[in-house]
Formats: structure tokens, C-alpha cells, sequence
């Protein structure tokens, strides 16, 4: 179980200049849950995605994951915790550009000093329709294949929270449907899935759907 409570985030040095994306956001993820956050670009989605996914240190608030307290670990212990815990499919893809589609699907067990599931990377991509691809170069992908191999990393990671930030912007719908198969599949096996989303494919197979305006989320505790 997911739970966020009082999460701030602002840029800018000076106190009274500074931009104020994140407010104060406190709302949980249930185990076994799809929770969408749905919001105009720009109220803070992403940013509060990438400090879930520690990429970015909030100024105040709280992270427990599993009872774990996320933000009293150190670097060293968060970028393993990361690993193992969490995974992150954020907008930019962060495709490797030295490593082929399938290596880049196979990363997360790199990381971890593992051997990557040939098997289920296979499965996967057969899903996704990566076969085709999986031996180029992200210089060489279309932007939905990228975004494809990018779910694909993160579903084989084996994590019990994924984190999607709008996974299916660059997808048809077909790849649509089968992005939503393997999220349903996640979720049935006990994940949790927190995804921001202005795609009404994805907010269907959603249990909780929160606006977000101008930093704040609205929840029915708002």
C-alpha cells in the first residue's frame, strides 16, 4: 500500500518567488488498486509522479510504501529499494541509447546483478509487438515503440507499485488494449498502479480517479 500524505514540491531559490507545483497532496493507493490522476499539463502531475519514483526530493510531506518510510532512506538505499519495488515508466521513455529494445526491456535485471527472464521479455514483447524491433537501437524506434519498450521494462521489473506517466500517449489502440490487459493483469495479481492519464481507455479500467488543479489533488477528504 501506497501512502502520501502532505507531499510539497517548489522551484525557485527565493521563498516568495517560489513556483509552488506540488500542494500539499496526501492520498493512498491500495494494494491490488489503478489509481489515475487526470489534470491539464502543467498542475503538477509529473512532478509528483517523479518524487514517488524518487527522482525528486519533496521540500515537506511523507512516502511509506509497505509501512516503509521512502524519503528517511539514504541515496544508496533508495536507488535499491527503487529497483526492487518500484517501477517508473515516465514520458521521456529513458530508453538506454546504447542498448538494443530488448536490452533496454532487460535492464532493470541488469541493475540488480541478475539475469534478465529471456522468457517472460519474450512474452512481453510478443504483447507489445516489439518482436519486430527488439534487436534496434532507440535512434531507430518510432515514439509508441519506444513508449512500448519503456512498459515493457517496467512490467518485467517485478515490482509491486508501478508508476505511469501517461503510458499511452504516443499508443494506437490497439497497443492501447493491450497496455490495458497487461495493467488489468498487474492489478489482479496484487499491484498497485498509479498513472496520470487524459486518455479515457486508460481512466476506464481505473478504481479511483483524482483531478489534480494547480498542485492539489482533489480527493473526496479535500
Amino acid at each position: 500500500m501506497l501512502v502520501i500524505k502532505d507531499l510539497t514540491k517548489g522551484f525557485g531559490n527565493e521563498e516568495e518567488n517560489r513556483d509552488l507545483v506540488v500542494d500539499r497532496c496526501s492520498f493512498s493507493v491500495d494494494t491490488g488498486t489503478i489509481v489515475c490522476i487526470k489534470g491539464m499539463s502543467g498542475c503538477g502531475k509529473t512532478t509528483l509522479l517523479r518524487m514517488l519514483a524518487l527522482q525528486l526530493t519533496p521540500d515537506a510531506g511523507t512516502i511509506l510504501l509497505d509501512g516503509v518510510d521512502l524519503l528517511s532512506l539514504s541515496k544508496a538505499e533508495r536507488t535499491v529499494y527503487h529497483n526492487r519495488h518500484i517501477a517508473y515508466i515516465p514520458q521521456d521513455y529513458a530508453l538506454i541509447p546504447i542498448l538494443t529494445a530488448e536490452e533496454n526491456i532487460g535492464l532493470p535485471a541488469m541493475l540488480r546483478g541478475e539475469a534478465a527472464d529471456s522468457r517472460q521479455i519474450g512474452k512481453l514483447t510478443d504483447e507489445l509487438n516489439l518482436k519486430p524491433c527488439r534487436h534496434q537501437y532507440p535512434h531507430e524506434l518510432s515514439g509508441g515503440q519506444k513508449q512500448r519498450c519503456a512498459i515493457a521494462r517496467a512490467m518485467v521489473q517485478g515490482a509491486g507499485l508501478l508508476l505511469a506517466d501517461e503510458p499511452t500517449s504516443s499508443l494506437d489502440d490497439a497497443c492501447t488494449e493491450a497496455v490495458l490487459s497487461l495493467f488489468c493483469r498487474f492489478r489482479d495479481n496484487g499491484g498497485s498502479i498509479l498513472m496520470t492519464s487524459h486518455d479515457p481507455r486508460l481512466m476506464r479500467i481505473a478504481d479511483t480517479i483524482y483531478p489534480m488543479v494547480r498542485g492539489s489533488l482533489c480527493t473526496d477528504d479535500s
